[in-house]
C-alpha cells in the first residue's frame, strides 16, 4: 500500500469519525499483503491501549480509537496557580509519568516531582526537571539552604493542591497504608492535606495478593483515592489487571481533584448525549452527525462539582469522563427506556442527546 493510498484512507476515516488525523495511527500487519488489497478492503486502525473498541458489522472499517485529553477543552491555563506533586516509584510504567508531567505543565500547573531511588533506574530525574522547570527530589537529605523549597518533604506535601503517586508499587502502597516514611515519596505524602491519588501498577498476582488488597482498602478508608489499574498484557509477560492507565487518564484525575468544588455534592445528575441509530434493516440505519461532545463535557463538569453522574450515551467514539457511570444505548427506544429507569433516582436531568427523528 503506497503512502498516497494510506493518506487518502486516513483522510476518509477522519471525515467519517470526526477525529483529528494526529490521533489516528495506521498499522499494517503486512505491507506485502496490503499492497494486494483494494482501497475499500478492511483495514485496522489501532491505537495502543485504547479504552474503546467500535466494531461495525458489515462495515469496511474496524476502528479502535483513543481520544487523549484535549487541553483546549478548558483552556491551556486551567490549572494556573495550582501546585501538583507527582510521586514516582520504581515500576516499569514510570516512563509514562514524563508525559503526565508535561501535560500538567502545559495546563499551567506548577508541577513538582519526588522519586524513589528505584524509580531513577527506569527514568532519570533530569527528565522531569527539564519538563517541569523545578528541582526533582530523590534523597530526603538532599536539602540546600538556598533551595526555593524549604524542608522539601514537608513543604511540597503541605502546599500542593493534589498529589498523584504513580506508578504506585506494592511496596509504596504498603508504606503509605502503614505510615512508614523512609524515602522521598512516602515521606512527602504523609504531610499532604490535599487530595491524594494512588495509581497501583504491578504484576496481576501481586495486585490480587490479599495483603496488597488489604493495604488498598486501608488507604481508601483513610480517604485516599485509588485509580483502578487497567487490564492488558503486562511487562512481566502476564495478562490481567495491573497496567498503569494512560497519561491522559491520570491527567484527568488530577484535574478533577485539583479543581473539584463540591457545590453539587450529594446530587445525582443524569445526562444523555450523542446520536441514536434507527435500523432500517439488518445492514442499514438512519443516524445523525452528533459527536456527543456537549453531553460528555456537561457530565465531566458535573463530576468536577462533586455530583454523582450517569451518562446515557448513543454510539460515540468519545472516552468516558473520569468518575462518570456510562450506559451505552443505540436506538431512541433504548435511550427512552434507560432514561425512564435511571431518572427515578436522579435529582437533575440534562438532555443533550441528538435523538433521531425516525424510529
Amino acid at each position: 500500500m503506497t503512502k498516497e493510498i494510506c493518506d487518502a484512507k486516513l483522510e476518509q476515516i477522519v471525515k467519517v469519525v470526526n477525529i483529528p488525523i494526529e490521533n489516528i495511527q495506521l498499522n499494517l500487519i503486512s505491507v506485502e499483503t496490503a499492497t494486494k488489497k483494494k482501497l475499500d478492503d478492511d483495514i485496522d486502525i489501532l491505537v495502543e491501549d485504547s479504552p474503546h473498541n467500535i466494531m461495525k458489522s458489515n462495515a469496511k472499517l474496524n476502528l479502535v480509537i483513543s481520544q487523549p485529553w484535549n487541553t483546549s477543552e478548558y483552556g491551556k491555563e486551567m490549572l494556573k496557580g495550582k501546585n501538583i506533586l507527582l510521586g514516582v516509584t520504581g515500576g516499569i510504567a514510570a516512563y509514562k509519568m514524563a508525559d503526565v508531567a508535561s501535560q500538567l505543565t502545559k495546563l499551567g500547573a506548577d508541577v513538582h516531582v519526588v522519586m524513589t531511588e528505584n524509580a531513577t533506574k527506569f527514568i532519570p530525574a533530569e527528565t522531569f526537571q527539564v519538563l517541569t522547570k523545578n528541582k526533582v527530589y530523590v534523597d530526603v537529605f538532599d536539602e540546600n539552604p538556598d533551595d526555593y523549597v524549604s524542608v522539601p518533604h514537608v513543604t511540597l506535601g503541605s502546599n500542593c493542591d493534589c498529589v498523584l503517586v504513580a506508578p504506585a508499587t506494592a511496596n509504596m502502597i504498603g508504606k503509605i497504608a502503614n505510615g512508614i516514611a523512609d524515602d522521598m515519596v512516602s515521606t512527602t505524602v504523609l504531610p499532604a492535606i490535599c487530595p491524594v491519588l494512588i495509581a497501583p501498577s504491578m504484576n496481576v498476582h501481586m495486585l490480587e495478593n490479599r495483603i496488597v488488597q488489604d493495604n488498598i482498602a486501608k488507604l481508601i478508608s483513610y480517604g485516599y483515592e485509588i485509580i483502578e489499574p487497567d487490564d492488558g498484557h503486562l511487562a512481566c509477560g502476564y495478562d490481567g489487571k495491573g497496567k498503569l492507565p494512560q497519561p491522559e487518564i491520570l491527567v484527568e484525575y488530577v484535574v478533577n481533584a485539583a479543581l473539584r468544588k463540591d457545590t453539587l455534592k450529594g446530587k445525582r445528575i443524569l445526562v444523555d448525549a450523542g446520536p441514536t441509530q434507527e435500523s432500517i434493516d439488518p445492514v442499514r440505519y438512519i443516524t445523525n452527525h452528533s459527536s456527543g461532545k456537549m453531553g460528555y463535557a456537561i457530565a465531566r463538569a458535573a463530576v468536577m462539582r462533586g455530583a454523582e453522574v450517569t451518562l446515557l450515551s448513543g454510539p460515540s467514539v468519545l472516552r468516558t469522563p473520569v468518575g462518570v457511570k456510562r450506559i451505552d444505548v443505540t436506538s431512541a427506544s433504548d435511550m427512552y427506556d434507560a432514561m425512564i429507569k435511571e431518572s427515578e433516582d436522579s435529582d437533575i436531568i440534562i438532555m443533550a442527546a441528538a435523538v433521531a427523528d425516525y424510529t
